[in-house]
């Protein structure tokens, strides 16, 4: 089963009530007001867009339920090869027609429209360029026929429109029972990609309230008559949830596979699937609770399962295990928990292992042979190594090759042998005396940070620059320590620091805004320093 993924967005955080003001801006009688008052400042072009709905009880103060609304314009005359959809023996042509996503009508906390009728739709059947009359759908192998809209969200501003094909038309539907179960199969028709909307700002309301969108709301009483009360956390909840209930259809790919699992329905309601997204919407995020005095529960940490240094993306395949065992599910498994066994951010570097060894093979003119002989793993080495690669990256790709071999369903061979490992060994002398091409960096002990406060303390910067640049390395210094190197009792330790007598100056350049100073730190520094605290030090 995939992982899935919760959706996440800045939309959803300071989450705040709307006033009965703002409410009553939002309210609406019939979908036919969304374009005049919900979707009055976006610009809308009238292309497919889906929109949320509250509706409120009769006293104005509670949520009752939400609705999702599909609304503009899909496809005109759109053309689509009916050969999966219907055993036809010739070539034939559906063209339908959606004007008017509307048509599409959601109950009530659903995310799964009820069914629409061909009847209800613009659309014709040819055959060779011929519209086909209705009374010859029979003999051309086709039928009325039901639409049915699912739609889950793909991010906060965002879903996808997966519509179902079901070739008979809604009285013969009707006679299986389960047809209005959401879970019931159908024919994948098209699936499409529609934005959200309105979201807060460019609603009129004009604000962010902890949600990505701005709903509908159609009141349960005029608002004159029940005031209501500001609805917040509920109303995001509600929404929420309606959003959370989105899920995948049973969709099919054509009509043998549709009649095959009708027929294992038959009778049987616990074959039903049920089918998530990866992607879903988060629980609602309620508002702060106001200031006063409430119950401090203390901070408890949580275990959270899995860990995230894993994965299962990695270079086994089923095809690593070929060899092993014949069962694809076998197969499967073990690369699975093969791909777990690397972290994620080792696997590229192996994958750059495999991509060098190709270049060097590919600049000798020759192919790569698995598995590798001593040869060409000596040749690989010194290779990498005439391209400037250190010993500790060299040794590092060999470990990659050792994975590409058993990756490949390959036995590795002996890549750390007697000579490759005298050869690594000598590399790794001559990186030892080699002139690097950047300086290497003093170590900040506590030595060295007195000498920067004597250096900041002497400087011309002002009285509160001094302070903050000597904040700035104190905590540095303290941040850099891992917390087993700390130790709250230290009655003295020793330090000491050997310095390269080849360098005459030393210096520190510390940056802040657009002040800039370097100090010299020549005059203070001797060829070795001996430094005792005793206590505690700063």
């Amino acid at each position: 089963m995939p992982r899935r993924t919760l959706i996440r967005s800045a939309a959803f955080a300071d989450p705040c009530d709307l006033s009965t003001d703002e409410l009553s801006l939002l309210s609406v009688e019939t979908t036919d007001d969304f374009v005049t008052n919900l979707l009055s400042r976006t610009n809308w072009n009238g292309g497919a867009l889906g929109c949320l709905s509250a509706t409120l009880t009769g006293d104005n103060c509670r949520v009752d339920a939400a609705t999702f609304h599909l609304l503009g314009k899909l496809w005109t005359n759109k053309n689509i090869n009916v050969t999966s959809l219907w055993p036809t023996q010739a070539a034939t042509t559906l063209s339908l027609t959606i004007e008017d996503l509307s048509i599409f009508t959601f109950p009530d906390n659903s995310m799964v429209s009820n069914y629409v009728s061909s009847i209800d739709l613009q659309f014709f059947f040819s055959q060779a360029g011929v519209i086909l009359e209705e009374e010859n759908f029979s003999l051309a192998g086709v039928s009325d026929f039901c639409l049915r809209a699912y739609v889950y969200p793909t991010s906060d501003a965002y879903a996808k429109v997966v519509l179902l094909l079901f070739p008979c038309d809604l009285a013969e539907l009707s006679t299986n029972p389960l047809y209005l179960d959401p879970r019931f199969p159908g024919i994948r028709l098209k699936e499409v990609e529609i934005p959200l909307a309105p979201p807060p700002l460019l609603s009129p309301v004009e604000k962010t309230w902890g949600f990505p969108l701005i709903c509908a709301i159609f009141p349960g009483s005029d608002w004159e008559d029940a005031p209501g009360c500001a609805l917040g956390d509920s109303l995001r909840s509600t929404l929420a949830e309606l959003l959370r209930s989105a899920s995948l259809p049973d969709a099919k790919a054509n009509h043998d596979s549709y009649l095959t699992r009708l027929a294992e329905l038959a009778g049987n309601e616990d074959s039903l699937l049920s089918k998530a997204p990866t992607l879903f919407w988060p629980p609602a995020v309620t508002a702060p609770v106001p200031a006063g005095p409430t119950l401090v529960t203390p901070f408890c940490p949580e275990a959270v399962p899995g860990a995230s240094k894993y994965g299962p993306s990695g270079l086994f395949t089923s095809q690593s295990f070929a060899y092993l065992t014949t069962d694809s599910i076998v197969a499967s498994t073990l690369s699975h928990m093969a791909n777990h066994s690397i972290t994620r951010n080792t696997w590229p570097t192996y994958q750059t292992a495999n991509r060098m060894l190709k270049l060097c093979f590919d600049s000798r003119n020759t192919i790569v042979s698995y598995p590798l002989s001593q040869g060409d793993l000596l040749i690989f080495i010194s290779w990498l190594n005439n391209r400037g690669l250190s010993p500790t990256t060299i040794s590092s790709y060999l470990s990659g090759i050792r994975l590409i071999h058993l990756t490949a369903g390959l036995e590795a061979p002996d890549l750390r042998s007697d000579i490759v490992s005298q050869v690594l060994t000598g590399a790794k002398h001559i990186n030892a005396v080699s002139i690097k091409s950047k300086p290497v960096r003093m170590p900040i002990t506590p030595t060295i940070l007195r000498l920067l406060k004597l250096a900041i303390s002497r400087d011309v910067l002002c009285p509160p620059d001094c302070r903050m640049y000597w904040f700035l390395c104190t905590l540095a210094f303290h941040g850099s320590f891992r917390m087993g190197y700390k130790h709250r009792y230290i009655d003295s330790y020793k330090i000491r620091l050997s310095i390269n007598t080849d360098i005459d100056i030393y210096k520190i350049r510390l940056k802040w805004r657009s002040i800039e100073i370097t100090t010299d730190l020549s005059r203070f520094c001797s060829q070795q320093f001996e430094a005792r605290f005793g206590g505690t030090w700063l």
